[in-house]
């Protein structure tokens, strides 16, 4: 009767294992480089022209005050009038650097939830059972990278 019973559970179990194996063998999967389809994406193309625009205006804007306070410096003024007006420049610089982090920061990490949410999207319309991507893989066959499509999806949006 003993035997019997392992009989069964063994022939239950290489049943389940077979079930098993065939859904996985249904399964559809894709991956994504990140990266790679962040950086190929119009949009953060775009993104990286206008902080480059705002970093160079930002930068002129700088560099007109470091003239100015040169400039000043010329003039022979007071110790106590330099300090006040290199200390103005400090805060002014700083202000421009923080601005254009934070904005940049936050229109970044906004572009890379909307990227993460079309691949996504893109995943479910072409009947993907899962997409994964790089920062949780350590391996991935050609086969089922499908960044270059996700790129072109994206692009579309």
């Amino acid at each position: 009767m003993n035997k019997k019973v392992v009989v069964l559970f063994s022939l239950l179990m290489a049943l389940f294992s077979l079930s098993f194996a065939a859904n996985l063998e249904s399964l559809k999967i894709g991956y994504v480089d990140f990266q790679v389809l962040t950086e190929n994406t119009t949009k953060w193309k775009s993104l990286q022209e206008d902080y480059k625009n705002d970093f160079d205006f930002y930068q002129n804007k700088i560099s007109k005050m470091e003239e100015e306070f040169k400039n000043f410096q010329a003039t022979n003024p007071s110790q106590q009038e330099l300090q006040r007006r290199a200390q103005d420049l400090q805060v002014k610089v700083n202000q421009y650097q923080s601005t254009i982090q934070e904005e940049y920061g936050n229109k970044t990490n906004k572009l890379l939830q909307e990227i993460r949410d079309i691949a996504a999207q893109y995943g479910k319309e072409n009947g993907f059972d899962i997409v994964l991507y790089d920062q949780g893989v350590i391996y991935a066959s050609e086969k089922i990278d499908i960044t270059e499509k996700v790129i072109e999806y994206v692009n579309n949006k």
